[in-house]
């Protein structure tokens, strides 16, 4: 079976950031989260051909990536961590998961890397306490267009680039920004500009909480082209923010794919 390790077709520097992503969406749902399975070191799965699943493998952390990943978690609003794994499996389809301790129960680098992050936790806890991620952009989804993007493929194939080009174009400005159900489309308020990729399934209460939350001032992004315009759409979107605060005048108006940009302020806000 083939092995899966990364997406090659991201840029380097943006691989390990992809799942970040994940923890947007989960604090959507909630601003108090776990993360009950932060990657201790290597890992994938293997004996995939028993199910008619592939093989794959996660990118192999660095030493100090692995900490890295943590703070990323931590700034993204987790509230706590469990690294999986404590031993790495010497048997298995995890047997390629490696926790922080070897196969050998021998002490590995990444249990000191653990102990010298429980360290900085330690210091820095009085201020981390009580603390919640604040952004001021979101991205929009829901099942309705997930499933749909599924049975129509002409446009629908490209969903999910086009969700993680937006997310990709914010993240590399180290803009926060929560990836929020369409359920919650009625408490938009907060957030000064709201991105919703491929969305082609809309009920009327759907449509007059975003038409309130457009002309309450704010500025709402759709995307339905291929994942590259979707993506400069969204560069161009970031740069109209940068202009607006430099006192440069852009046009108020929803922004639609290859439309004018809106108006609106766009600033980075989290802990």
């Amino acid at each position: 079976m083939p092995c899966k390790i990364c997406d090659l077709t991201l840029p380097t520097r943006f691989r390990d950031r992809t799942e970040s992503k994940f923890l947007s969406r989960m604090r959507g749902v909630s601003p108090k989260f776990m993360v009950l399975e932060q990657q201790s070191g290597p890992s994938g799965q293997i004996g995939g051909v028993l199910n008619g699943n592939p093989d794959y493998l996660h990118p192999t952390p660095r030493p100090g990536q692995m900490r890295l990943w943590c703070w990323n978690s931590i700034a993204n609003g987790a509230d706590g961590l469990l690294f999986f794994r404590w031993r790495s499996l010497p048997y298995g389809s995890e047997a390629h998961w490696n926790g922080l301790l070897y196969h050998d129960e021998r002490n590995a680098w990444r249990l000191e890397e653990a102990k010298r992050l429980g360290e900085e936790i330690k210091r820095v806890s009085g201020t981390l306490l009580g603390t919640r991620c604040v952004s001021a952009a979101a991205i929009l989804y829901d099942f309705d267009n997930e499933s749909h993007a599924r049975i129509e493929r002409t446009t629908g194939k490209h969903r999910e680039a086009n969700e993680l080009s937006v997310y990709q174009s914010l993240s590399e400005r180290h803009l926060s920004v929560d990836m929020v159900p369409l359920s919650k489309s009625d408490h938009l308020a907060d957030y000064q500009i709201v991105f919703f990729p491929h969305a082609h399934v809309l009920t009327a209460p759907d449509l007059q909480n975003l038409q309130a939350y457009v002309e309450g001032g704010a500025t709402k992004l759709t995307c339905e082209a291929l994942p590259g315009k979707c993506a400069t759409d969204a560069e161009k979107a970031i740069a109209a923010a940068k202009a607006k605060e430099e006192g440069e005048k852009v046009a108020k108006n929803e922004i639609k794919s290859g439309e004018s940009l809106g108006n609106f302020s766009f600033t980075a806000l989290g802990q």
